[in-house]
């Protein structure tokens, strides 16, 4: 895969630097049911929770570190 960190993290996501399903979507050039099956496969981190046990998305600095790690495969 082939990643344009550079224009897609040029930006605060949100104060908290936290990107969405959709976000994190388009910055692997996949649809959303994708990341849903990375997830479910462990082939990407769980996403934060919120209290309610839904998807709060992914820390920027988190997603990151799992694509220099991916890089290094």
């Amino acid at each position: 895969m082939t990643f344009d960190l550079s224009r897609q993290c040029n930006r605060a996501a949100t104060p908290l630097n936290i990107i969405s399903k959709k976000e994190l979507a388009k910055l692997l050039h996949v649809n959303e049911r994708t990341i849903h099956r990375m997830v479910k496969d462990k082939r990407l981190p769980e996403p934060m929770r919120t209290v309610s046990g839904n998807n709060g998305g992914w820390l920027l600095t988190t997603i990151l570190e799992w694509l220099k790690r991916q890089k290094g495969h």
